[in-house]
Formats: C-alpha cells, structure tokens, sequence
C-alpha cells in the first residue's frame, strides 16, 4: 500500500460502511478525557457531559 491509499479499514469508514470508532484506555479520569477531547467535536462533547450526570 503507498502512502496515498486508504486502509481497508479507513475506506469502510469514508464510505459509511462502517462506523468511526477509537479506543479509549480506563486507567484515569484523565486519560479518558484527554481521548474524547481529542475524538469529539465540542458539540458532541457538550452533548456528552450532559448526559453523563443523568445516568
């Protein structure tokens, strides 16, 4: 594969085959964090702290 092609993976996802999924690691409430603040747009992620509280 040359540097411009997509991943098997990362074409299913462009497609929409496939949803955009991340791995995110439980060791801290930090580390958690820091993930979905990378992962999320800050929309998604207001969204998110909402719900939290709720459950």
């Amino acid at each position: 594969m040359s540097s411009n092609e997509l991943s098997a993976n990362a074409a299913a996802v462009e497609a929409g085959f496939r949803p955009r999924s991340i791995t995110v690691r439980i060791t801290t409430p930090e580390s958690i964090a820091a993930t979905l603040r990378r992962a999320l747009d800050p929309d998604m992620l207001a969204l998110l702290i909402k719900e939290l509280p709720q459950r």
